[in-house]
């Protein structure tokens, strides 16, 4: 299992229906609002870091009013 985190911003004026599609995502186990430079950030888990990767570029860039994000990927140290 790999988890990262996801920061994310959205095109000002978005931030309400971005928050509430990223919510619906079932890969997402928490995202929250933000200030500052990324709206929000959201923990992602999958079953190895390719799944998170997909899970950013198919579920979350392509929401409508996100501008960027960010992904961290957890270490196990």
């Amino acid at each position: 299992m790999s988890l990262a985190f996801v920061l994310v911003s959205a095109h000002p004026g978005a931030e309400t229906r971005v928050l509430e599609a990223l919510r619906g995502i079932p890969e997402l186990s928490d995202v929250q609002p933000l200030y500052g430079e990324y709206d929000f950030i959201c923990k992602v888990r999958g079953d190895d870091l390719s799944s998170v990767g997909g899970i950013v570029i198919d579920r979350i860039r392509r929401l409508p009013g996100v501008t960027e994000t960010r992904t961290l990927p957890v270490s196990r140290v």
